[in-house]
């Protein structure tokens, strides 16, 4: 049995050392338009990438002001991509036009050329490694 004084020790340790935890914080600076919601989903693979619900993390924040914050931990290290759209008319999905064009806001990380269709994992995703903090800048499309 532990004697009193080394489990509160132990305890004591344990409350204030520090705890080493990946940190992704996303960034909104601009928008067209200050309304609506924002929603995000972040994927781990290229098997679940633009498979919302296979992604790692996902929400909805209203748009009120800007620039938006956003902050994800803890997070494992690894590779990851983040899309995201602005939902302006407060249906709960990305508008597209008879073309299949969104007609709303939307963007990917590393903000990457957008051709013909969805970017791939590779080209939208970061790495984040062991104790890494990172910032990533959203830039919204056909806004």
């Amino acid at each position: 049995m532990f004697p009193p004084f080394l489990l509160v020790f132990a305890l004591f340790f344990l409350c204030f050392s520090p705890i080493s935890a990946q940190q992704l914080i996303i960034q909104l600076e601009s928008a067209k338009k200050v309304e609506g919601q924002i929603y995000y989903a972040l994927y781990n693979s290229a098997q679940s990438f633009q498979k919302e619900p296979l992604a790692f993390r996902k929400a909805a924040l209203p748009l009120k002001k800007l620039p938006l914050s956003i902050s994800l931990a803890p997070l494992p290290p690894g590779q990851y991509a983040l899309a995201f759209f602005q939902d302006l008319n407060g249906n709960g999905r990305l508008d597209l036009n008879f073309f299949g064009i969104p007609t709303e806001p939307y963007g990917f990380s590393n903000d990457p050329k957008i051709l013909a269709g969805p970017p791939s994992f590779k080209a939208a995703s970061f790495s984040l490694g062991p104790k890494e903090n990172k910032s990533i800048r959203i830039r919204l499309k056909n806004e």
